[in-house]
């Protein structure tokens, strides 16, 4: 199936220096100051003038597996060829730690087959590339907009990966040099975010580095979970229901933490398992909220040419973030808080034509088997739909789906909340590894002006909605006043 094989070792040879070549002269390159690449023969030059040009020069230890990095600065002119040999990297590399600061500019991975309209590529197994670049996200020392090429010859080019029986590796690249061109991907797959660490092979997990990363991680979630909490002890009170929503909380929470899920890739799987979803191809407008967990599905949106929806927490303006207006350098930047406020545009809800194809909400634990929901705290994602579908931006045709992980699924959820739950059900909950569907779920019409506190009435999107609508509020009650904010 490989067009155009090298006939000899020395032909290959050939080819990974001039595609090395084709790499030094990427501006990418020549801008970068810290630069990843393996420790194969496809890399050799490249680390030769990674030292050369005075940039500093992060690999794998071929003995240990761990993260060293090369200063060229530390390192004498006639020591470069020795220091980027596998017994050089050992004698001169100073081993990543956890609190190292490092930025990596430029991520140099290798592949043996690659589809350059996507950017899928098949690797190796023996080397640790993919489970690095996962590793430098855990420690924020590179994100999506660090640039990822890959040096290869002609004969690895292929249209038809990823195919039955040929899966793709995790990281997709953004450039491919060959000896003859460099080609540009276009239309890159959605990038992984951290570590899974269940899927990690024994000989990359007992690394020193790997060690540190996970004990940080866990330390994180461990916080995270302490906070949560704390906020939930310190919310307003409501009745015995509110408790237990607090307490159906700290059970997800504590689950999530179980299963390390807080940090990332099993929220990443979920949302890479809800792109790949009918509703969501054929969707030409998608909803979905601003919570980190479902980055991967903003960024696969706009990647797949859709225009996103995404809200502003506390419903304080509603972002419409058009790819087509966007260079897709800037798409994974366009899909952040910052970001959308950079490139996108708010909602003109006086005179909007849009129609919201597919809704994507936010949920703390959902029943899978009622669709019933608990939502996070502050989102309005509730209202909002309910405001959506009184401007018919949203109507009942629209499916509501919630990304999510097995721990967050609860059974029962009426009965342990004493009949609290937010008023949106989900339609579909896409987890990591399956879909629920769930079929006739009543969901809210419009607004009950009447329920809204001063304070969400005093929200300027509510108001907005409120005047374009013609909506009479009535007067508000003290039984009314008294009741705890909706999510």
């Amino acid at each position: 199936r490989r067009r155009n094989e090298p006939s000899s070792a020395a032909a290959k040879s050939l080819a990974f220096e001039v595609s090395a070549m084709h790499v030094e002269q990427l501006p990418e390159f020549q801008r970068a100051a810290c630069v990843r690449t393996g420790m194969d023969e496809a890399t050799f030059r490249i680390r030769l003038a990674v030292l050369w040009t005075g940039k500093k020069l992060l690999v794998p230890n071929p003995r240990s597996h761990d993260l060293v990095v090369l200063d060229a600065m530390k390192i004498y002119p006639d020591q470069v060829y020795f220091a980027v040999t596998a017994e050089g990297v050992e004698a001169l590399g100073e081993p990543v730690t956890i609190d190292a600061g490092l930025r990596v500019d430029l991520f140099v991975i290798s592949s043996t087959a690659l589809n350059p309209a996507n950017g899928c590529r098949v690797g190796s197994e023996e080397n640790s590339d993919d489970f690095d670049y996962r590793l430098l996200r855990e420690l924020r020392a590179l994100d999506d907009a660090t640039p990822v090429v890959t040096p290869v010859d002609e004969a690895a080019i292929m249209d038809d990966i990823p195919s039955k029986g040929v899966p793709c590796h995790e990281v997709p690249v953004d450039i491919v040099c060959t000896p003859r061109r460099t080609l540009r991907v276009e239309a890159a797959l959605p990038r992984p975010r951290g570590v899974h660490w269940s899927e990690v092979p024994a000989w990359l997990a007992d690394t020193a580095l790997a060690r540190g990363v996970r004990a940080w991680a866990d330390a994180k979630a461990r916080r995270a979970h302490a906070m949560n909490a704390r906020e939930a002890k310190n919310r307003t009170p409501g009745g015995n229901g509110t408790r237990l929503l607090s307490a159906v909380r700290h059970l997800v929470d504590a689950r999530l933490l179980e299963e390390k899920a807080l940090s990332g890739p099993s929220f990443d799987l979920a949302c890479h398992h809800a792109a790949s979803l009918p509703e969501f191809k054929r969707a030409r407008v998608v909803r979905v909220n601003q919570s980190w967990r479902n980055f991967q599905l903003r960024l696969a949106a706009v990647a797949a040419g859709k225009i996103l929806i995404m809200p502003f927490r506390g419903l304080r303006d509603l972002a419409v973030i058009d790819p087509a207006a966007i260079s897709p350098d800037h798409y994974a930047e366009a899909v952040t808080t910052e970001g959308a406020r950079k490139f996108g545009k708010m909602l003109d809800i006086e005179n909007t034509k849009l129609k919201v194809d597919l809704f994507v909400i936010g949920s703390v634990a959902v029943d899978p088997a009622t669709g019933d929901r608990y939502g996070p705290f502050g989102t309005y994602e509730d209202l909002e739909y309910m405001l959506l579908r009184e401007l018919g931006v949203v109507d009942a045709g629209t499916p509501v789906l919630a990304a999510a992980v097995e721990a967050m699924l609860v059974g029962d959820l009426i009965a342990q909340t004493d009949g609290q739950r937010d008023e949106v059900p989900a339609e579909i909950i896409c987890l990591p590894d399956r879909t629920i569907r769930l079929q006739d779920r009543a969901k809210p019409s419009g607004v009950d002006w009447g329920a809204l506190t001063e304070r969400k009435l005093s929200n300027d999107v509510v108001r907005r909605v409120q005047v374009k609508v013609g909506a009479v509020v009535p007067l508000p009650t003290a039984q009314s006043s008294s009741l705890p904010e909706p999510t």
